[in-house]
């Protein structure tokens, strides 16, 4: 008898082990679909049509140091499909020029090392957009990017300039969601004086590219609600 109620008691924790690693399976099978699943946007920009004398588009892209900047803005090539297995990091600025459709983007991409910091508002000149890029896997590092952002946007040069928060890296496993990172960055105050938008982004060396083509149409209608206030 003391065997058998053993047995019975030890039956709801074998349940329990069973069902936790259950739900594990699952959700891993739940990643890897989401990484793997098809994408039918033009993350590449391949099907884009380019037109004759785009509008010119200076966006500059800021973040901390390995926040994913360089990889960001070199995504905005036609047809680039394979990028470094690293990239290097950016000291001083790096500029990608490419026309896209109807416009021509300049991308200034300036480096987010601490001595680099102090320089980011040399860059705001004639500027139709600023990327903030924070890496959604790395939460440690979101309260230095929440005052480095916020600091930066108290320099009177940046008044009104249109700000998108770029989750890059969403493909780690640690990633936090577009609106996520933007409560963690405390923007409902800074949304009051500029527009703010969100966007998520990947770019693995292998796998799914997503965001990028959701940011260029965010740049063409961004550049299109200026024209319409002018």
């Amino acid at each position: 008898m003391a065997v058998a109620l053993g047995s019975l008691l030890q039956r709801p924790a074998i349940y329990i082990a069973t069902g936790v690693a259950g739900v594990c399976v699952v959700y891993g099978l739940y990643r890897a679909w989401r990484y793997f699943r098809p994408n039918t946007e033009d993350e590449y920009f391949e099907r884009i049509k380019n037109i004759p004398n785009p509008g010119e588009r200076r966006v500059l892209i800021l973040g901390l140091d390995g926040a994913g900047k360089t990889r960001f803005a070199r995504c905005f090539c036609k047809g680039r499909r394979r990028l470094g297995s690293t990239e290097e990091t950016t000291v001083g600025f790096y500029v990608n020029s490419v026309t896209l459709g109807e416009i021509y983007l300049n991308m200034w991409d300036v480096g987010g090392s601490a001595n680099c910091r102090g320089y980011w508002k040399e860059f705001v000149l004639n500027l139709d957009a600023i990327c903030y890029c924070v890496d959604s896997s790395q939460p440690a590092r979101f309260d230095e990017a929440r005052r480095e952002l916020h600091t930066f946007l108290k320099y009177e040069q940046t008044k009104g300039i249109p700000l998108i928060l770029i989750a890059t890296k969403r493909d780690k496993i640690d990633s936090v969601s577009p609106f996520a990172l933007y409560q963690h960055m405390n923007l409902d105050l800074v949304k009051k004086k500029r527009p703010v938008y969100l966007v998520g982004v990947q770019a693995p060396d292998s796998g799914a590219r997503k965001g990028f083509m959701e940011t260029y149409r965010l740049l063409v209608s961004i550049v299109e609600d200026k024209k319409k206030k002018v």
